[in-house]
């Protein structure tokens, strides 16, 4: 479990070094890598969301993953 916290942050942090020097491919494809690792995750999918509307300006792409992201009721 710590082995796979770290690499999530890994991930999430190089996606962010990416997106700032430009590289927004590199960014969305590192992102891509964290949601099919982690599905069900909300933080990776809401993540995922702001990915494809910052990285890929895919916006019916993030629509259609906020819409199947399921938030649940405390």
């Amino acid at each position: 479990m710590d082995t796979e916290r770290l690499l999530l942050a890994g991930l999430y942090n190089q996606s962010r070094v990416d997106r700032r020097e430009g590289r927004l491919a590199q960014s969305a494809t590192l992102m891509k890598e964290m949601v099919s690792r982690w599905p069900t995750d909300i933080e990776v999918r809401l993540a995922w969301v702001e990915s494809l509307i910052l990285d890929a300006k895919n916006y019916p792409a993030a629509i259609a993953a906020a819409d199947s992201t399921a938030v649940a009721d405390d």
